[in-house]
């Protein structure tokens, strides 16, 4: 089973140590169906009965399916990115401002709780202020970010991203 117990930080522990500064909070609420779980079960390759299988879930005390620990992405992944094709470069790619790129930096994540079939995720991410650094090949501007992910007002799962802008 993917859970942790709360630490002693908690997800209320704040921000990200770059970029304290909340830039944007936005919130999201979505429901998360049998055929959601079970269908990340497959694409996955998650192949215990309790990603598929209600009474196996419920044996192990759930009220319903369990979504794969990584669930979570599919849920919060694609919050304030939303781009109408009409803005799309030709290639399908969003268009960038002054066409810099960004990769994925480092990403911390905690389980409190498992995610099943049934809930109503609140998902907020916060965009954090970002800072510039020099690294070994130039200027490098960090992105950081917090998603959390709550069930019944309690955190089930946190993410802390840092992505890099060139």
């Amino acid at each position: 089973m993917n859970t942790a117990t709360r630490d002693e930080g908690g997800p209320d522990a704040g921000p990200p140590n770059q970029g304290t500064k909340v830039l944007d909070e936005i919130t999201v609420t979505r429901r998360v169906t049998q055929d959601d779980v079970r269908r990340f079960a497959f694409a996955i390759g998650a192949d215990d009965p309790i990603h598929h299988d209600v009474e196996a879930a419920r044996a192990q005390g759930y009220d319903d399916l369990v979504a794969p620990a990584y669930f979570f992405v599919s849920l919060g992944m694609p919050i304030g990115v939303e781009v109408p094709i009409t803005e799309l470069r030709e290639d399908g790619l969003a268009r960038t401002n002054g066409g810099g790129r960004r990769v994925a930096g480092t990403t911390e994540v905690r389980w409190f709780e498992q995610i099943c079939a049934g809930d109503e995720v609140a998902v907020t991410r916060r965009r954090m202020a970002p800072t510039v650094t020099e690294g070994k090949s130039g200027t490098l501007t960090i992105f950081p970010s917090v998603f959390t992910f709550s069930v019944n007002g309690e955190v089930v799962v946190e993410q802390r991203a840092v992505g890099i802008g060139r």
